[in-house]
């Protein structure tokens, strides 16, 4: 009798489950509505109000994870721990948040987010004080766009990041009295949208 119990809740357990050896990360139970490629986790508007536990599963060779146009709110700690990617040092791997409701990062989130290289946070509802923790522990990040958000400066912690090469901000935030000058490292960058205002601006002088 307990054999069979046994057998019956392995089988289910199976069912449930990944196979770490085996699965792709839309096996995962969160992400059975995305679509997954070698190469890409596609999450993008799958009515999505938080981000999926993503443990249990390899994203390796994965170099993009979308989760934009959902309603997701925060990144909490738990939204990428145990997350699993092998790659090579060198690889890009992109991250898309763009155009959700995120307006805040849980501080413990910020170690799971190590290893992406470009981070896509705009249309969203971030503000200055969304900024908490240790942003240091984005080593490998090289590109964060922030436009669209409520963002009345740029974030001090923007600065603590190592290797940022490219920030893109709105442009009515962009003209901020602190537009990154003590960021020696990085390429200040503002939505294309400016270039109008600006040319018109040249105009009427």
């Amino acid at each position: 009798m307990m054999g069979d119990v046994f057998t019956v809740l392995q089988v289910v357990a199976n069912l449930v489950i990944p196979d770490r050896d085996t699965c792709s990360p839309c096996d995962l139970p969160g992400l059975t509505r995305c679509d997954c490629t070698a190469t890409r986790v596609n999450c993008r508007d799958r009515g999505l109000t938080a981000i999926p536990p993503l443990a249990g599963c390899p994203f390796d060779g994965i170099t993009e994870i979308t989760f934009a146009h959902n309603t997701i709110s925060s990144i909490s700690a738990a939204s990428f721990r145990d997350f699993q990617l092998k790659l090579s040092n060198k690889a890009e791997v992109r991250l898309d948040l763009s155009a959700n409701r995120i307006s805040s990062i849980d501080p413990a989130a910020l170690p799971h987010l190590s290893r992406f290289t470009d981070i896509d946070l705009s249309g969203n509802l971030m503000g200055s004080d969304s900024f908490r923790g240790d942003w240091s522990k984005l080593q490998s990040l090289k590109q964060i766009d922030l436009s669209g958000n409520r963002i009345q400066a740029t974030p001090a912690a923007i600065c603590q990041l190592p290797n940022l090469q490219i920030i893109v901000l709105s442009p009515d935030h962009a003209l901020d009295d602190d537009p990154l000058d003590h960021c020696s490292h990085s390429n200040f960058l503002i939505s294309p949208l400016i270039f109008p205002v600006l040319l018109l601006f040249l105009l009427i002088r």
